[in-house]
């Protein structure tokens, strides 16, 4: 009997510590559950955990600078090779080629089309193998045309085998760059249904009402709009309200201020970073899932939402904006409610129903629940990249 080779895998992700995307977490350990042996390689990881690497790169030119050390002919050669793109007078290129001058993989995952570039860009001048087949997942910020120009992914032609996008919007914003070679796959965000906590289907809301939402503190998430949003819902019910907001970001002051302007300093708690679990722990006792994001000025939306996902499967009451990608998860009456942003009272007017009528959306809950098992179950949706990487 033959002996099955083992694949030397790397995924490289931009951060892997509080920064770290839950979706990548959650890919992470679903590919650990299904024995899949990898390696990780992260930007400036401290840790000493096995088999994690770190690209130790600087914020700025200066601290990159500082860094280069040309004491061997392998960096010598990486540093002179590098510099055929612009990645490599930045020495980003060099900084994150170093890895490679003493390890090679049969596949490389990246997260990002960002960190793909610059894997695709390492393989074209040989600091990895040839026969190397590099797989790059989008997420959406990297799929700003604007900011990035139409061709700014064209090495993918040469070098990429598989390309991800996680939604019919990335698809199409996919379509405004000149990526024509790499297969394409659909495969969307998604979630481990075995990591769900058991609620119940029909919760009752006896004293208070739970409304949550998670995410990083950014113009995109809309929180502001959320908050304008519980001010009004406030006046129009008696029941008690609490609305809890997971994440950090650049905005925490400005909504800890516009908090205690509208008066809900009772009614909204800013809760900050949580674990992924004690997410899903604090979604498993809340009542309805409220997401207001919206278009940022650099016109970057959400391209699905995980956090919504994971709202659904565990029975909550989804109450969204539909904006990117959310509105192909979230169907207004069939498993959630649809809100506009821009007319607020309507919003709240629907907000103060479900609180006022909770039992006459559980077909609602239910629905919700048998879809993203249906679409966005990650022992179904993830085995095309299981086969593949095996």
């Amino acid at each position: 009997m033959s002996v099955k080779q083992r694949k030397e895998i790397l995924v490289f992700i931009n951060y892997y510590n509080s920064k770290t995307e839950s979706f990548i977490l959650s890919q992470l350990e679903f590919f650990k559950k299904k024995g899949l042996d990898y390696s990780l390689l992260a930007y400036n990881y401290a840790g000493s955990e096995k088999g994690i690497y770190s690209v130790p790169i600087g914020s700025n030119f200066k601290e990159r600078l500082a860094n280069i050390k040309l004491n061997s002919w392998k960096k010598l050669w990486l540093f002179f090779s590098s510099l055929k793109f612009k990645s490599g007078w930045n020495l980003s290129l060099y900084q994150t080629g170093l890895h490679f001058l003493d390890h090679q993989y049969d596949f490389i995952y990246c997260h990002f089309g960002t960190n793909g570039k610059l894997i695709a860009q390492l393989k074209n001048i040989s600091v990895i193998n040839a026969q190397t087949q590099i797989i790059v997942q989008f997420h959406g910020l990297d799929l700003n045309r604007k900011k990035y120009g139409t061709d700014y992914y064209s090495i993918f032609n040469r070098e990429v085998e598989y390309v991800i996008y996680g939604s019919d919007l990335a698809f199409r914003l996919l379509q405004e760059f000149t990526i024509t070679k790499p297969k394409n796959l659909k495969i969307p965000v998604s979630i481990d249904f075995s990591k769900l906590h058991e609620v119940s289907r029909e919760r009752d809301i006896k004293d208070t009402v739970k409304l949550i939402s998670v995410g990083r503190l950014i113009p995109l998430k809309g929180h502001e709009i959320a908050l304008n949003l519980i001010s009004l819902l406030k006046l129009k019910t008696s029941k008690k309200i609490l609305f809890e907001i997971i994440g950090d970001g650049h905005l925490k002051s400005a909504l800890e201020n516009k908090i205690k302007a509208l008066g809900l300093e009772r009614e909204v708690l800013l809760s900050g970073w949580k674990s992924h679990d004690d997410v899903l722990k604090t979604l498993a006792g809340s009542h309805i899932y409220l997401y207001t994001g919206i278009q940022d000025q650099d016109g970057r939306v959400e391209m699905q939402g995980l956090a919504n996902l994971e709202a659904m499967a565990l029975g909550l009451t989804v109450v969204s904006t539909d904006v990117g990608g959310v509105g192909e998860i979230v169907l207004d009456q069939k498993n959630g409610i649809i809100i506009d942003p821009n007319e607020l009272e309507a919003a709240s007017e629907k907000l103060r129903n479900i609180l006022e009528n909770y039992e006459d959306h559980n077909h609602l809950r239910l629905e919700a629940k048998s879809h993203v098992f249906a679409h966005y179950n990650m022992d179904k949706v993830y085995q095309v990249v299981l086969d593949i990487l095996n």
